[in-house]
């Protein structure tokens, strides 16, 4: 990228950072980052107790399953009783799907839970999601989701809860306050100290807006990367597509599948079939 390029982007993102708002999951990360009084306000507001005690903050956790999908958590807390919280922000309703509350339920007890521990060690566990919109559409500002037995009506004890807090929500109460909190672009307009500071240090001051820039200078850097190894695996498919097509002019299916010749190319079944309606290159 030439000087004139980067001058270009960092004036585009300089910009970007005033429209920034904590529903933007970029900046919400920087904010919270280690900011426990921030993330011990958001808990205390969300879940109406007044007795949390954050212990430790951490942003954009990834962690690997070796066997399966991985996740990408944006904050994750541990309070002083041991309880586990995963908070994030969803500005599309796909975002904050039934199905993935439920897989990063899955996520915090895996993490948690060391290899030989009892199952009855494992820790209360919260997955918060804030929506921008209210994606149940009953015009509350929080809602609550838990087990319970069908038969008896009674909670299931598993100590899981998922809830989602409407950004929507204007009421004139605490959640009201958090909530405008997280849609204000000016955080001289926020009600809470441990969010309006750490967001106008980022958004005013010349170490806060350069610390953004390289952020996102990195996202940028991480997506271009990210797109030319997807481009390099979809060029290897469909090479690999192309080779099994011409071989097939050739070759019976047969051959293909269990001829000496061809075992290390390690053709399957569904490679031939694809290849049957492939046109040609």
């Amino acid at each position: 990228m030439s000087d004139a390029e980067g001058r270009k982007y960092r004036q585009k993102d300089i910009e970007r950072i005033r429209e920034f708002c904590l529903l933007d999951d970029t900046f919400m990360k920087v904010v919270l980052k280690d900011n426990i009084q921030g993330v011990q306000d958001i808990l205390q507001i969300l879940l109406r107790q007044d007795d949390i005690e954050v212990m430790e903050v951490r942003v954009q956790d990834e962690w690997q399953n070796l066997v399966g999908h991985s996740v990408r958590l944006d904050v994750t807390a541990r309070d002083s009783s041991g309880t586990r919280y995963n908070i994030e922000v969803q500005r599309i309703r796909a975002g904050a799907n039934e199905k993935r509350a439920r897989y990063h339920l899955g996520a915090l007890d895996w993490h948690t839970l060391p290899a030989g521990a009892e199952y009855h060690t494992l820790p209360e566990a919260y997955i918060i999601f804030i929506t921008e919109s209210d994606i149940f559409g009953y015009g509350l500002p929080i809602y609550t989701v838990n087990r319970y037995v069908e038969e008896t009506g009674k909670k299931f004890l598993d100590e899981a809860h998922i809830l989602y807090a409407n950004a929507a929500y204007q009421g004139d109460n605490a959640i009201g306050k958090l909530m405008a909190d997280f849609r204000e672009k000016d955080p001289k307009k926020m009600s809470h100290a441990s969010l309006a500071e750490p967001a106008w240090f980022y958004k005013n001051t010349e170490g806060g807006v350069y610390s953004m820039c390289q952020i996102m200078e990195e996202i940028r850097a991480e997506g271009r990367a990210e797109g030319r190894a997807e481009g390099r695996a979809e060029g290897r498919a469909e090479g690999r597509a192309d080779m099994v097509r011409i071989l097939l002019q050739t070759n019976s299916e047969y051959d293909l599948l269990y001829g000496a010749p061809f075992k290390g190319l390690r053709i399957t079944q569904s490679e031939i079939d694809s290849a049957k309606v492939l046109p040609p290159s």
